[in-house]
């Protein structure tokens, strides 16, 4: 199967998940020419929302 074929599926899935903020594919994948396996990162907004917590913790005494 074709790189872009494979990241079109993944994109199909995820684009309905209404959390999601971006998606990267990284590792072998990217920088080889054939690949066994996808590394791929999900940023969801419960994650950048508790980080933004986090962070704003911090900064507020």
């Amino acid at each position: 199967m074709k790189k872009e074929r494979v990241l079109n599926l993944i994109k199909n899935v995820l684009i309905h998940e209404g959390r999601v903020v971006f998606v990267y594919a990284h590792g072998s994948f990217v920088g080889g020419k054939s690949f066994r396996d996808i590394d791929i990162g999900v940023y969801d907004n419960i994650f950048i929302r508790t980080l933004m917590i986090s962070i704003t913790s911090l900064l507020i005494p």
